[in-house]
């Protein structure tokens, strides 16, 4: 349903998933959006077709404590968006998946940059090696490459950085080609990356 939403003022319908404290919550309308600003402190950025080739599949207000593994204290209670995104089919090398991530918890981006966490959709915590890399003329801590072990083609990696007083992440799962040798060079994740930077956050108070 969100795939349709071309403005953030067009009313989709809304259904939250539980209102239990610290669940998460799944994203249809500007209702939500409203919710989502006060929850992490900020103006979500909310690019729904990134660069013309990737569709949106899924939204969710999520509780820091799911990446910080930590149940109880301030962790608990600080939120993120965690959008979902998906690319190239399954079977074709290039950006397969991958999540943006937007919090405020400065504790969760010493969190990226002390472990190299790396984003891949699931619960299992995968860390790497990270190291600082510039992109658009801003710092962006960058994790090694990772590979899946029950699937050896699938790679994970992931990319955070700071805006003001916002933090942002990306994590892609890349589909690595079997007879290209240098199929990783005709990836986009720093036009991505780039990409999302220049967003602008959305205007909730006023939408167009």
């Amino acid at each position: 349903m969100i795939t349709s939403m071309t403005a953030p003022d067009q009313q989709v319908y809304k259904q939250y998933t539980s209102q239990r404290k610290g669940a998460s919550h799944d994203i249809y309308d500007t209702d939500d959006l409203q919710q989502v600003q006060k929850a992490i402190g900020f103006a979500p950025k909310f690019p729904v077709q990134p660069l013309g080739k990737y569709r949106i599949e899924r939204a969710q207000l999520q509780p820091a404590a799911i990446y910080l593994g930590e149940k109880d204290g301030k962790a608990s209670e600080s939120q993120l968006l965690n959008m979902e995104y998906m690319g190239a089919d399954i079977n074709q090398e290039g950006i397969y998946q991958f999540w943006f991530v937007q919090f405020k918890d400065a504790n969760l981006l010493e969190q990226f940059k002390k472990t190299g966490m790396v984003l891949d959709g699931s619960t299992e915590k995968r860390t790497g090696k990270a190291s600082s890399v510039s992109i658009a003329g801003k710092e962006v801590i960058k994790t090694e490459v990772l590979q899946e072990n029950a699937s050896p083609q699938l790679l994970h990696v992931s990319y955070t950085w700071a805006e003001q007083n916002a933090y942002y992440a990306i994590g892609f799962n890349l589909v690595k080609s079997k007879n290209n040798p240098d199929w990783d060079k005709n990836i986009d994740q720093s036009a991505l990356v780039e990409y999302l930077m220049k967003q602008q956050k959305m205007n909730l108070a006023d939408p167009k």
